[in-house]
């Protein structure tokens, strides 16, 4: 299994957890095109390289606002 390559896949629940959010502040993210998503059937999935990347741009926006 150790394959580099190999994505990772979150509900809307399970990053909100990661985030300690609520699943409401992920969709909405993901609605207002914050937050890219993968549509599988009616699932939607988000890739933990995507969450990694907007938990990093949202530092990089606070510290600017400093």
């Amino acid at each position: 299994m150790g394959d580099l390559n190999e994505i990772t896949l979150w509900t809307t629940q399970e990053v909100a957890t990661q985030l300690n959010v609520s699943k409401r502040t992920i969709t909405r993210l993901i609605n207002n095109g914050e937050l890219p998503f993968i549509q599988i059937g009616r699932s939607i999935r988000v890739s933990k390289v995507d969450v990694a990347n907007f938990v990093d741009q949202q530092r990089r926006y606070n510290l600017e606002c400093v």
